[in-house]
């Protein structure tokens, strides 16, 4: 501060200082040493001393500062100016001087603070040190003061702060210690307290358990000096606890039977779904052991919903099988779906096959037969193809069947039988036929006698 004052003022003005802090100080020890100082600066104020800069620049506790004190009434400048006084006698080993632009009165009131402190009538220094984050020198000892940032719940984390110390010549040794509010958590620090002179820094880790819930998580780091010759620090960083975001994938089916035709080239659509809280674009990949297959990059589905993927791929030499399988992956989620290749046979039966019956001559009638879907084709429409020998003619029936995998289709075929008198034996024949890629058929058939009836005249003649 710059006196502004008459010399012979700021003589008695220094004698009364001294006489009321050292009294003072004696009686009533810390409390002493605040209504000196507050009674020393209403004294400097009441004889018109003006403040350096026109007003007093204090950093308080978590770096902010006032400034235009003067003119605002002696008792506000008297409690601000108290705390400067008091750190400017407690940090320091040596007293202030006028080198460093502390004027000869405050040069009094520190070095009677500082005796006070040495005889025991001053609490420890840290006790009075105001919690820093930036100091009244104006460097930042904390970085950041107030710090910001995020986290996902389910996951432990940290956060870093930077102790500086400019102290060219004393290096600084300080006790960390964390506490955390907020979101329920445990605390704890990681990193040296020691920091060395000349611009010296350190880190020092604040982390934290993993927080279940969402919220505000407050970590305040707390820094107190070894010895009382620095400030005690202190720093906070609020961190904000989100629901990290998912993209849980499910890919359908899981292998299924496909029946495709062979050789041919094909397609098949899995499901993609996305059962996460996001929405997200997977990548996708397909392989498929033996055969050709593509599938598009990628596909975008919206969370909680799902995309229909269309894989292509060649089904393979006819007989052969194999596996199809569809991959996607997103960050911190991957599945695969897969289907089976089963060759699509149409395999047919039809039955009976050679059964035996007898029909009269000049018969006109009909043969049942079972036409039966044995590959694995869901269903086939088979070409039906008529046959008859005599003494069986005239044989019709449908020219096609549909035939579903399980249910065995019944087709009925008219014929006739002759009428002359020599009889014989005949036959009548049903074939299924379908021709795909590979051609598969079967034949169901009667024996069919047709008795003589010449024989049967002479014996009926005889018996007459």
């Amino acid at each position: 501060m710059r006196a502004i004052a008459t010399e012979s003022a700021f003589s008695a003005l220094k004698s009364s200082v001294r006489f009321t802090i050292q009294a003072e100080t004696a009686m009533f020890g810390k409390r002493g040493i605040a209504a000196a100082v507050c009674l020393m600066v209403a004294l400097v104020t009441s004889l018109g001393v003006a403040v350096r800069g026109g007003g007093a620049v204090l950093h308080a506790g978590y770096g902010w500062h006032t400034t235009g004190a003067h003119g605002k009434g002696a008792a506000r400048l008297a409690s601000r100016s108290v705390r400067q006084v008091t750190k400017l006698a407690a940090n320091s080993n040596a007293p202030p001087n006028a080198s460093s632009g502390v004027t000869p009165w405050l040069v009094e009131a520190s070095a009677a603070i500082r005796t006070a402190r040495d005889n025991g009538k001053l609490p420890g220094a840290n006790t009075l040190l105001t919690r820093w984050c930036t100091t009244p020198s104006g460097y930042q000892a904390i970085t950041p003061c107030s710090g910001t940032g995020s986290a996902p719940t389910g996951a432990s984390g940290s956060f870093n702060f930077t102790i500086t110390n400019t102290d060219p010549v004393n290096d600084v040794g300080y006790n960390k210690s964390v506490s955390c509010s907020g979101v329920s958590v445990t605390c704890s620090t990681t990193g040296s307290g020691y920091v060395a002179s000349g611009g010296g820094t350190t880190v020092i880790s604040v982390n934290w358990t993993a927080p279940a819930s969402t919220g505000t998580l407050y970590a305040t780091l707390l820094m107190k000096p070894n010895s009382g010759t620095s400030d005690t620090l202190q720093a906070t960083t609020a961190i904000t606890i989100y629901t990290p975001p998912t993209y849980t994938v499910s890919v359908t089916p899981d292998g299924s039977d496909v029946t495709v035709s062979q050789p041919l080239d094909t397609t098949y659509q899995f499901k993609v779904s996305d059962n996460g809280n996001t929405s997200a674009t997977y990548a996708l990949s397909v392989s498929c052991p033996g055969s050709t297959c593509s599938v598009p990059s990628s596909v975008f589905v919206t969370h909680g919903s799902y995309s229909m993927v269309t894989v292509s791929f060649n089904s393979g030499s006819p007989g052969a099988t194999g596996t199809v399988t569809l991959s996607a992956t997103a960050t911190g989620t991957s599945d695969d779906g897969s289907i089976n290749v089963v060759p699509l046979t149409r395999s047919v039966s039809v039955m009976p096959t050679g059964s035996a019956i007898d029909v009269e001559a000049a018969a006109d009638t009909t043969a049942p037969f079972t036409v039966t879907l044995d590959g694995t084709a869901s269903s086939v429409k088979y070409g039906l193809t008529i046959a008859c020998t005599d003494p069986v003619y005239d044989c019709t029936g449908p020219d096609s069947v549909a035939v579903t995998k399980g249910t065995p289709q019944s087709v009925t075929v008219s014929y006739k039988t002759r009428s002359d008198l020599h009889g014989g034996d005949g036959t009548l024949s049903l074939k299924a036929t379908s021709t795909y890629g590979t051609t598969y058929q079967s034949t169901g058939s009667y024996n069919i006698t047709v008795p003589n009836t010449t024989d049967l005249y002479v014996v009926s003649a005889a018996s007459r």
